[in-house]
């Protein structure tokens, strides 16, 4: 049986894939209209705030992702201690298929690019997107066993876990050791006060705000601090009354059918100039074609290269990439696949 929690995150994810996929068609065809110059701009513009000053897709990107980010090391935090994945065995294939599906796709991206500037794009085919990836599960319906979703998301959340570990390592600027080390001190305070007592899913919102703050000057992604928040916050037994799950329960919905939604509509408003068909046989994107990578693959590429041209080609390839690997497993579980009463 499902866990309650995980068949809720697996419907709220189901939704979240099939409107990534809808907005990031939106998102193209807009861009490529008589409207896209305009449209381009304006996820360009300046949206500054005092000791911020980001673009309208910087806040999505940096901002909204974080949060993202929050929810993603939550649901990772859950299955480790009390989920699908707390049982060596059943997470021991998972952890696995991951650990390869990270390194294989690295390596292979490396043999193409080692030695060139495009090798700081190793990081984008290793991720699993896990809402693009459960949406296209669920189009299949009972075709799909409850197994195989479990594995999938499974599959997908360690590879997640394995995407937060890189572009923390790798993909950093100037650091400053002030700012982590105030960034450090306010999450080892919130760890304190969550072990002696609950205060209160709203006490975390402002330190969670000077956390990002905080990374945010330091060098290091502020997405990043989605990832101390979701530590810092109390799980307690793992049942649905402890903060962390209230807070996951929360959160599913506006992740993904908001956040998402819009994170695919800004990193993939790409205006397609003559000769666009070109940067597909580029270096890096033959080695990013390595499968269903979609939002953390892109997040990545737009850590990765600074050149537009170079994250535009990017992000097209991991749409082919990801069309091209979501439709080859569908058509295969189409094929092989069998019904929950046992018919193919």
């Amino acid at each position: 049986m499902l866990s309650r929690l995980f068949s809720e995150f697996f419907r709220s994810e189901r939704a979240g894939g099939i409107l990534l996929f809808a907005c990031t068609l939106l998102s193209l065809a807009i861009a490529n209209s008589p409207a896209g110059t305009a449209y381009v701009q304006f996820w360009g513009r300046r949206a500054s705030l005092p000791g911020a000053d980001l673009t309208v897709a910087g806040w999505i990107d940096q901002g909204l992702m974080a949060v993202f980010f929050l929810l993603v090391t939550l649901e990772i935090r859950r299955e480790f201690s009390s989920g699908e994945l707390s049982d060596l065995r059943r997470g021991l294939l998972p952890a696995v298929a991951a650990t390869g599906g990270m390194i294989a796709p690295a390596c292979l991206y490396l043999a193409v690019n080692a030695g060139t500037p495009a090798a700081a794009g190793f990081g984008i085919p290793m991720a699993t997107d896990i809402a693009f990836s459960l949406g296209a599960l669920s189009l299949l319906g009972a075709r799909v066993p409850p197994a195989l979703k479990v594995f999938l998301a499974a599959l997908a959340i360690i590879d997640d876990l394995g995407a937060i570990i890189v572009i923390a390592l790798f993909y950093t600027g100037n650091i400053s050791a002030a700012y982590i080390a105030g960034a450090l001190t306010l999450f080892a305070a919130l760890l304190i006060i969550g072990h002696k007592r609950d205060p209160g899913l709203s006490f975390y919102i402002l330190p969670g705000i000077a956390i990002w703050y905080c990374l945010m000057r330091s060098g290091i992604h502020p997405t990043i601090a989605g990832v101390l928040m979701a530590f810092a916050i109390p799980q307690g037994s793992g049942d649905a009354l402890s903060p962390a799950s209230r807070l996951q329960h929360l959160l599913h919905i506006p992740v993904a059918c908001g956040i998402l939604p819009l994170f695919a509509l800004a990193s993939t408003a790409i205006p397609l100039g003559a000769g666009w068909e070109n940067s597909i046989a580029g270096r890096p994107s033959i080695g990013i074609i390595a499968g269903i990578g979609f939002t953390m693959s892109i997040f990545v590429a737009h850590l990765a290269f600074s050149v537009n041209g170079d994250v535009n080609g990017a992000v097209m390839a991991i749409l082919g990439s990801s069309a091209l690997a979501g439709g080859a497993g569908l058509l295969y579980l189409r094929v092989f696949g069998t019904n929950a009463n046992g018919s193919q």
